[in-house]
Formats: structure tokens, C-alpha cells, sequence
């Protein structure tokens, strides 16, 4: 199991990053998001539906809908890229070792790949932004 101080290594990560840029990123962002961090994770594409939601609801899997549910200001102590990747880690992490437990070595190493990926890849700083051209 991993030690509570270790998650100070993904955590730091995310202050550097809030510090450089922004976490709070626009929804298509967010959804871009989630489908390169899946891409990364799992090595296959996401195939089914990703919708932005609102209000007191989780960033999560809802089989009601088939769709992966982002809420880009979700109530708890994550938002925006920081509470997407999280997710996805978590999501991954659930199917492809679904006997873990939650929070295990595993889970932890998968969310600090993502989290490195994500702050390498400068998301934090608007590299998901779709560029428009000017004729």
C-alpha cells in the first residue's frame, strides 16, 4: 500500500502546474482530455460517450447513460484537469485490476503517469485549445 506522503508527489505536481497556468480548462479541453489520458492508460481509444455535467455531481462512469460523465466544477476538493485525471486513473485502474483495491500501489503509479503526462504535455497552459485558422 502506498504511504500517504506519496500522494505529495502527484499533489505538488498540481500546485506547480496551477502556478504556471490553470487547471480550470473548457469543457472540449476536458474532453480532450480524457480521451488522450484513456488513450494513455489503456492503450485503445475511448468508444463511448463523454458528457459535461453540472451541479452536485462526480466526474465518473454512468452506465444509465453509457457516457463518462466530466462536471468541470465538481464539488469535491479536485476540478477541472486535476479531478479528470483522477478519474480516469481511477477508472482505468478499476478495469484493469478490478480485485485492487481503490487506492493501491497500482492505482497510485497509474495517476502519477497520468498526472506527468498531462503536465509534460503542458494542458495546464493551453495546449488542448482546438487552433482555428485565419484566411
Amino acid at each position: 500500500m502506498v504511504a500517504t506522503n506519496e500522494y505529495e508527489r502527484i499533489n505538488s505536481i498540481w500546485v506547480k502546474a496551477e502556478k504556471e497556468g490553470t487547471i480550470y480548462l473548457s469543457n472540449q479541453e476536458l474532453i480532450s482530455a480524457f480521451r488522450k489520458l484513456y488513450l494513455k492508460a489503456m492503450k485503445k481509444g475511448w468508444k463511448k460517450k463523454i458528457l459535461i455535467t453540472s451541479g452536485n455531481r462526480q466526474t465518473w462512469y454512468k452506465s444509465s447513460k453509457r457516457a463518462f460523465m466530466i462536471n468541470p466544477k465538481s464539488t469535491n476538493d479536485y476540478h477541472g484537469l486535476k479531478d479528470v485525471t483522477h478519474s480516469v486513473s481511477h477508472w482505468c485502474h478499476y478495469t484493469l485490476h478490478p480485485n485492487d483495491k481503490p487506492h493501491s500501489d497500482n492505482q497510485f503509479w497509474l495517476e502519477l503517469m497520468l498526472t506527468n503526462y498531462a503536465y509534460e504535455k503542458k494542458w495546464h497552459l493551453g495546449t488542448l485549445k482546438k487552433r482555428t485558422s485565419c484566411n
